[in-house]
């Protein structure tokens, strides 16, 4: 679900043979396309924070936990 402070970027859907698997269900080779899918996807929106940024998010959710 995309808000105002996390906008959807447009994340590549998985292929539709590896789609509704769970994990139970998923051979040994399957599994490891989707975390491989998964990671690349995580790296690339890594990719677009600054280290400030990171830090700002750090923060924010540090008070966030704190505060609950």
């Amino acid at each position: 679900m995309a808000r105002a402070n996390h906008p959807d970027h447009g994340a590549t859907a998985l292929p539709e043979e590896l789609r509704g698997l769970t994990y139970d269900q998923a051979t040994s080779e399957q599994v490891r396309q989707i975390r491989e899918h998964v990671r690349a996807q995580l790296a690339a929106l890594d990719a677009q924070w600054t280290p400030e940024q990171r830090q700002q998010r750090r923060e924010e959710l540090r008070r966030r936990l704190n505060a609950a």
